[in-house]
């Protein structure tokens, strides 16, 4: 019968749409990188280090709920996915150490500070190794006139 609806011709083909789902998977992928890539700038500071923290937590959640077709989008889950790990983990080291005092260049915790008579006996070695070349000094000081300074303690 040509006016049922059993005979309506070649069954269309789905056409992938324009509509707001079309792009679900490019923007489901490039928010956690672009959240990533903000928590990486923020994580070796100390004031940016909490944003980081929060920052790379829902970057890699975002990043591991994903689950994108092959190509470009899951190269951009990889890296988000790399990315906010590393900035999580430098995050979290910069403030623990912060916290605890830690400096580069500081003294090992622990450590006894050298005491008074440490730093006096250190003081008296290097007096007595530079004796000679301050002798010397007055020496030729008093060879040219101009007797030393004893005020202000440069040549005792």
């Amino acid at each position: 019968m040509p006016g049922s609806s059993s005979d309506s011709g070649p069954i269309p083909q789905s056409q992938p749409s324009s509509g707001p789902d079309a792009t679900a998977p490019v923007r489901g992928t490039v928010f956690p990188l672009v959240l990533a890539v903000a928590a990486a700038a923020s994580c070796w500071n100390l004031l940016g280090a909490p944003f980081a923290v929060v920052t790379a937590v829902v970057a890699l959640m975002l990043a591991l709920r994903v689950r994108p077709p092959p190509g470009r989008a899951r190269i951009r889950v990889r890296i988000a996915t790399a990315l906010s790990a590393i900035a999580l983990i430098w995050a979290v080291l910069v403030l623990a150490t912060s916290f605890r005092g830690a400096t580069p260049g500081a003294a090992v915790p622990g450590a006894p500070a050298p005491g008074a008579a440490e730093a006096r006996r250190v003081l008296d070695d290097a007096e007595r190794q530079t004796a000679e070349r301050r002798q010397s000094a007055r020496r030729e000081l008093e060879r040219e006139g101009s007797p030393p300074d004893t005020q202000s303690g440069a040549l005792r």
